[in-house]
């Protein structure tokens, strides 16, 4: 009876314990699973940060060309010589006959026409053979001016006729207004585009009533354009496309990697997850959908702004993400073999104690032999098919069991481990590092990680431990199960993640800077100061790396400034700074979507902001501002003072100081004028800053910071 009851007892515990076990698991399961979905949408984020910059550099290279188009037709539209000739001819009475070179003005018009046509690109062939009288020969390309009524006053020989779409294209031009020719394939097979500008009369005053024509310009842009959609260092999957949508289809603009030509292939609009169709209707934003060959990709676009295009730039998903997948794929491969391991443990458990408690006293040491060796069997077979060293230690640090990677690591007869000491397999150095983490699970009760570099034979690798406490047992005193991981793979993965985004940055930096000569290298000198400062105020490495980032990026809304604003050499108008100031207000806005590990788009927003709360663009004051904005606040204006430009000199160091002083509390925040003026004074010396304003950028500074 008393056998029954422990018998009946024995069941419910085990009952209860393996709902909680099973709980447990599930809970696991659904953390680990929670975790691998996060790290697969940390990694894609990553490529949309990318893809979004490269998108944003096409975009710019294909609308600086369409501009530049407009730009080659409007230097002819404003020589003087083009309108008054063209002004004279249409005081001739009669039709103008466009061909008839007797006449001077119009013999001069043409060779404008031809010498422009020469050097803007607008120069094309004439299909149709020279000895065929009957056959008329068409142009492909070329200059044309013509008149209000659409009568062409001189043309280049190889101009198309303004018949069909063209005729159209000239109907449809509205007085005083610019227009474009959208891209279709030419009489030639190749893509081709038109564009036209106004002409106004010599002394006119630019209002359509002066207007005496337009300037009308078509040219073959297959060999123009195209390659500027191409992006150094992109892999094989990568690519850059131009869509339009026309009625409800959408057309491929530009050569696909399928090899199927431009104007060729298009889509319905409506096809689920099409890429082309997210980029027309959500420009600017990153996705992943399907694209023209049912492949996954992941996605950014823009809309250009000379032409109802937009720019997608993609690459196949499952190269971009390939190494993030097979991380995530072992790490579930893993998480189900533990989970598969410990279920079979607890069937083959309840199996045996269900069996096995109904025999007398007598066989309770035999069958406590079985379960042991069973155990032992059983996790043998589950960690010999681990490819990394897994094994136990008693709390004094001996050996209770090693898997065979373990053994094979040491050298070790996998039989003969159970009982060493861990400096006799691992070796004083790394039994040292693994006893204090150990000690440190068990003194704890949590988890402990540690990352260290190991030797082996030439080869440097990246290693990761983990420290997992196990509760003493009935026949055991408290151990600690330890995996070792090689990490190389993930951590050289890491650095060239970072090293790509910080190569981004530079790339960004120096585009500002060849848009504006008058400050080359200001985002560098302010980056050098403020972390100067930073590091004066003894800001930790993460702060110091993030005020290095946002001085970077701070004036990265100079982009959107007109050039002539920033290369004039004269002081600006307060039009002129109204420009400026909205443009650099940008650049948080063009930051926002990125993922950075620190604020470092909201910091940039608030660099403006004054300590009295009489700065832009928010009102800000006191410690309601980012301590690295006010940093670079102080470090951007003190550059600025002492730098020169075109349209003025630089003051001296102790002018710049005077002046940060005198606003001190003010405008600016008085701890981190002290730590600048304390740098000045102690790390370098007034007298060497003087050397340093003398040739600002001249390798001085990285000098100095040695």
């Amino acid at each position: 009876m008393d056998e029954q009851q422990s018998h009946n007892t024995g069941t419910k515990s085990f009952i209860i314990a393996a709902i909680i076990f099973l709980i447990f698991i599930t809970i696991a399961v659904l953390i680990a699973v929670r975790f691998i979905e996060s790290e697969r949408q940390r990694d894609i984020q990553d490529w949309g940060s990318r893809l979004d910059i490269i998108a944003n550099t096409r975009h710019a290279a294909v609308d600086k060309w369409l501009e530049s188009q407009f730009d080659h037709l409007k230097t002819l539209s404003q020589n003087a010589s083009l309108q008054l000739y063209m002004t004279e001819l249409l005081k001739t009475a009669g039709p103008i006959d466009a061909n008839d070179l007797s006449i001077a003005e119009a013999a001069y018009l043409r060779n404008l026409l031809v010498a422009k046509a020469e050097t803007a690109g607008f120069k094309g062939r004439i299909l149709g053979a020279e000895v065929n009288a009957n056959v008329a020969r068409v142009g492909l390309a070329g200059l044309a001016l013509i008149d209000m009524k659409n009568r062409i006053i001189a043309a280049t020989p190889a101009m198309p006729p303004l018949e069909g779409r063209h005729g159209d294209f000239v109907e449809g031009l509205q007085k005083g207004r610019r227009g474009i020719l959208d891209m279709h394939l030419g009489s030639g097979g190749t893509p081709t585009m038109g564009f036209a500008v106004p002409v106004f009369a010599v002394h006119g005053t630019n209002k359509t009533s002066d207007q005496v024509g337009f300037v009308i310009g078509v040219k073959e842009i297959d060999t123009e354009m195209y390659p500027l959609l191409l992006q150094p260092g992109a892999n094989e999957t990568e690519e850059a496309l131009l869509v339009r949508k026309i009625g409800n289809r959408v057309h491929y603009l530009s050569p696909k990697m399928d090899g199927s030509g431009s104007l060729k292939n298009d889509r319905m609009i409506d096809i689920p997850e099409l890429a082309a169709t997210y980029a027309l209707s959500n420009p600017g934003e990153f996705a992943v959908r399907q694209d023209y060959r049912g492949v996954r990709v992941l996605m950014a676009s823009r809309a250009l702004s000379a032409a109802p295009w937009s720019l997608m730039y993609k690459i196949d998903a499952d190269v971009a993400l390939k190494n993030s997948e097979e991380r995530l794929g072992s790490l579930s491969i893993m998480l189900a073999m533990m989970v598969i391991g410990f279920t079979l443990f607890l069937v083959s458990a309840w199996w045996f104690g269900t069996s096995k408690r109904a025999e007398r006293a007598v066989d309770a040491l035999k069958l406590a032999n079985k379960e042991l060796a069973d155990q032992k069997n059983f996790l043998q077979l589950l960690t010999e098919s681990l490819p990394h060293p897994m094994f136990i230690v008693s709390k004094d640090n001996h050996y209770r069991y090693a898997n065979l990677a373990t053994a094979t690591q040491a050298g070790i007869p996998m039989e003969d481990i159970p009982g060493k000491t861990m400096s006799s397999v691992l070796g004083p150095h790394f039994a040292k590092r693994y006893e204090a983490q150990n000690h440190q699970a068990l003194g704890t009760m949590k988890t402990v990680r540690d990352t260290f570099k190991q030797q082996f034979d030439d080869d440097e690798r990246v290693m990761q431990s983990t420290h997992i406490p196990m509760l003493a047992t009935e026949n055991d005193e408290p151990g600690v199960l330890v995996f070792q991981e090689d990490i190389s793979g993930a951590v050289k993965e890491q650095e060239k993640r970072e090293r790509i985004h910080e190569q981004i940055k530079e790339v960004l930096v120096s585009l500002l800077d060849c848009r504006d000569p008058n400050a080359v290298d200001h985002s560098k000198f302010v980056s050098n100061v403020a972390m100067s400062i930073a590091e004066q105020i003894d800001l930790s490495e993460k702060e110091v790396d993030t005020i290095k980032t946002a001085a970077k990026l701070m004036n990265l809304g100079k982009l959107l400034v007109p050039r002539e604003i920033l290369s004039k050499s004269t002081p600006l108008t307060e039009e002129d700074k109204r420009k400026l100031y909205e443009g650099i207000n940008q650049t948080s806005f063009l930051l926002k979507g990125i993922e950075f590990e620190t604020p470092v788009a909201e910091i940039i927003h608030q660099v403006r902001e004054n300590w009295d709360g009489t700065g832009q663009p928010d009102g800000l004051k006191g410690d309601e501002i980012h301590l690295e904005a006010r940093i670079l606040n102080v470090a951007n204006n003190f550059v600025a003072m002492i730098s020169t430009r075109s349209y003025r000199e630089g003051i001296d160091v102790n002018q710049a100081l005077n002046i940060l002083g005198e606003c001190s509390g003010t405008t600016f925040d008085r701890r981190a004028v002290a730590a600048l003026s304390l740098f000045m004074e102690h790390k370098i010396g007034r007298e060497n800053w003087e050397d340093y304003v003398d040739d600002l950028g001249g390798g001085y500074w990285s000098l100095i910071m040695a």
